[in-house]
């Protein structure tokens, strides 16, 4: 009888020692962007049971764990997949009531209370039911502060770009020169801030110059110019209940880009002079003072400038004109003219004297030069 009642004893310690080990599961984890609960099988489960436990159905816990053919057994652990919202970070959201917060993986009522600086029986209170088991997903509701009644709205706004900055810097680099009327070894290696000496071993064999002619120019001198946008930060407008404050707008107006052939006023008035004079006739009342009556007229040949040549604007070199002047040029050949704006004395007048103006290439071109010269006719006011 005693061995009897031994038994007996022996089986129910065994069967609560079973039930005690058997536990909801063991932790959580994320694979291929899903949420999976980790459960160790106890003894007596079956994947049926499994399904019930954790509410889903037996062909997704086959799905998640390609062993499940060679028979379950004590204390493997299977991939159960989760139901519940499975979150990268923990996340708060108003309500109505106030706050709430979704449980993320590896938090705890302690960590939750200490996030957000309240007790943990404050968040019991506001959590009918609640025990010190939380699950992954579960949402729980975050008791107010006390005394804390504002609200804030914060609003973005598009990011917008209102300036532009520009900065030059000089860099060097080997670079191809095409030889211009007038220009000489010594003429081109001060444009590039190198030696004669080195302009002729980037060029073995080159003794002399000709027009049109191309030469390298090693460690060359150049001018670049970056230009840079200057994003405004996005201006967040913060109201409360309390105070409202608005960040200042900070707004640059870019400037207007120059006009290559009007960037003075003085220059369109001079132009206007001069194209009056042109349309004028003795008969016709003068429509400016007599004194804007007195021009001079040129004609002979233009030539290219030796430097300046990459200048955007429209430039020459005069005998006479006084810098600043502003000259009307026609191109005989095909009846284009533009204005081109004195900047410097003209001392080469070519080996026939008959250069009466030099120009920068972008205004020689725009006059569809070609060649060295070409004959010209110029008109200005002094």
């Amino acid at each position: 009888m005693n061995r009897f009642f031994l038994v007996v004893a022996v089986s129910l310690s065994l069967q609560s020692i079973s039930q005690a080990s058997v536990c909801d599961s063991i932790g959580v984890e994320r694979k291929d962007g899903k949420l999976f609960v980790l459960h160790r099988i106890a003894a007596g489960e079956t994947l049926y049971s499994l399904s019930r436990k954790y509410n889903v159905s037996v062909d997704d816990i086959k799905k998640n764990n390609p062993t499940w053919s060679e028979g379950l057994k004590v204390g493997q652990v299977l991939y159960v997949p989760s139901n519940a919202a499975a979150p990268t970070k923990a996340t708060t959201t108003a309500s109505a009531t106030g706050k709430t917060h979704t449980v993320a993986a590896g938090e705890t009522l302690y960590s939750i209370a200490t996030k957000y600086s309240i007790s943990v029986d404050a968040l019991k209170k506001a959590n009918p039911g609640l025990t010190n088991s939380i699950s992954v997903g579960q949402e729980l509701n975050l008791p107010g502060k006390a005394g804390s009644t504002t609200t804030t709205t914060t609003t973005p706004a598009k990011p917008e770009t209102t300036g532009t900055t520009q900065t030059t810097s000089v860099v060097k680099e080997t670079v191809e020169h095409k030889v211009a009327g007038g220009e000489t070894f010594y003429s081109i290696a001060k444009k590039y801030n190198v030696s004669v000496e080195d302009i002729k071993k980037a060029n073995p064999g080159v003794s002399s110059l000709k027009v049109g002619q191309t030469i390298k120019i090693s460690n060359a001198e150049v001018a670049q110019t970056t230009t840079t946008a200057t994003p405004v930060k996005p201006v967040t407008a913060t109201t409360t209940t309390t105070t409202g404050t608005t960040k200042p707008v900070t707004t640059t107006t870019p400037a207007k880009p120059a006009n290559v052939e009007a960037d003075t006023i003085q220059l369109q008035q001079d132009k206007a002079r001069l194209e009056t004079m042109q349309t004028q006739t003795p008969a016709t009342k003068p429509t400016v003072p007599a004194s804007d009556f007195k021009k001079i007229t040129e004609n002979g040949f233009a030539d290219l400038m030796a430097d300046n040549q990459d200048t955007p604007k429209y430039l020459a070199y005069h005998k006479t004109a006084a810098v600043g002047t502003i000259i009307q040029l026609l191109n005989e050949s095909n009846g284009i003219k533009v204005y081109v704006r004195v900047v410097g004395k003209l001392t080469d007048t070519g080996t026939d004297g008959k250069t009466i103006i030099r120009i920068s290439k972008k205004a020689y071109e725009r006059l569809g030069g070609t060649g060295s010269r070409f004959s010209a006719t110029l008109m200005y006011i002094p």
